[in-house]
């Protein structure tokens, strides 16, 4: 699914002080240096610019990252078409 420029530009800006948080503590860590970190990190931005993620700040400062409603309507339409589909539910 491509999805345009400045769709990706205005969800990576509403998204932007969290991002940056999200940066700012894989640096505190060290995740930048562990490329199975960087590697997560960066398909959460990938994820952000989608909007698939949005992010929420909790009381401690805190980002907390989850699907968008949009994307979790994706899921949840995509996990009934699989579970539909001659799937045998255990226990066997």
């Amino acid at each position: 699914m491509m999805i345009d420029h400045k769709q990706v530009r205005s969800n990576i800006l509403r998204q932007g002080t969290k991002i940056l948080y999200a940066l700012i503590e894989q640096y505190q860590i060290n995740g930048m240096e562990d490329t199975t970190q960087n590697h997560i990190t960066m398909n959460l931005i990938a994820s952000i610019a989608e909007g698939k993620v949005l992010g929420t700040v909790d009381d401690d400062g805190k980002v907390k990252w989850a699907l968008s409603p949009d994307y979790q309507k994706e899921i949840d339409i995509l996990r009934e078409q699989l579970m539909s589909e001659n799937v045998l539910r255990g226990p066997w």
